[in-house]
């Protein structure tokens, strides 16, 4: 009895470390880090604040957008938060095509961050801490994929005033640089049918008439990511036309909505790369 006792003893604090251990806000998965950051010091009560995952890539894998095309699994955060909190939707940076074996798909190569807007409850205790724990699903391909499954948390204080992470902030509004906007410079159309759908661009004022070289990330998956847009000039406007999926049913939807993308900016005198577009088809 007495070494059974000494047994339990000696592995006891042992044990009660491993229980009180908090998911990581830092770990590698596969062939990607995952990195958790708050742009805040401070959990304010009340103040909405603004998480990120950080995703950096080994070289010739990418992650997938929040529609990835014919294959991939979009990054999901599923947040279990303490009651009183409520977080937003994942805001996603501009995608670039990738490739997964030889398949088109829409994802990110290079570093990215995905950010939500968290808002505590107002009745926080100051001096406190708070922990958002996260449940993190994704995939990383290049010629083969990694499904990946991450457990992770961040730890904050829960104080009257915040600051700002400075070295966060960078990477946060780098992220935010990338998002799509729409604009008054140009009027959007669109028409589907079974096989294809066709968007329709054209120019208002303070247009840029000379933009070349764009692409179109749908996002209601609807478009089959694996075949090229077929882009062509129709008077003053741009014409871009999509095969359709061909596991979609046939009727073709009311809407069409995603990024148009160019290296050029849509608009004089701004740097407007990455277009918001959602409209009705005719």
């Amino acid at each position: 009895m007495m070494r059974r006792t000494t047994c339990l003893m000696i592995l006891l604090p042992g044990l009660v470390s491993v229980l009180a251990v908090s998911p990581p806000s830092r770990l590698r998965s596969g062939p990607v880090v995952l990195e958790l950051a708050s742009e805040q010091d401070a959990v304010v009560p009340g103040k909405p604040f603004t998480v990120g995952l950080h995703i950096i890539h080994d070289a010739g894998y990418h992650t997938y957008w929040k529609y990835p095309g014919v294959v991939g699994v979009p990054t999901q955060l599923d947040w279990q938060l303490p009651a009183g909190y409520t977080v937003g939707p994942i805001r996603w940076p501009q995608p670039v095509l990738t490739k997964m074996a030889d398949l088109t798909v829409y994802g990110y190569e290079a570093d990215t961050t995905l950010l939500v807007e968290i808002t505590p409850p107002v009745d926080l205790r100051p001096g406190s801490d708070v922990r958002l724990p996260v449940k993190i699903v994704f995939m990383a391909c290049a010629k083969s994929c990694h499904p990946g499954f991450a457990h992770m948390s961040l730890t904050l204080p829960v104080a009257e005033t915040d600051r700002v992470n400075k070295a966060w902030r960078k990477r946060f509004d780098a992220a935010r640089a990338t998002y799509a906007r729409s604009s008054d410079a140009w009027r959007f159309s669109g028409r589907g049918s079974a096989s294809s759908l066709t968007l329709v661009a054209t120019p208002r004022a303070g247009a840029n008439t000379e933009v070349k070289d764009f692409y179109f990330f749908e996002e209601l998956e609807q478009v089959d990511s694996r075949e090229p847009q077929e882009v062509k000039k129709v008077g003053e406007s741009w014409q871009i036309t999509m095969p359709r999926v061909e596991w979609k049913e046939k009727k073709p939807p009311t809407r069409i909505s995603g990024i148009l993308y160019s290296k050029d900016s849509w608009v004089n005198g701004e740097s407007l790369h990455a277009l918001s577009v959602s409209v009705e088809l005719d």
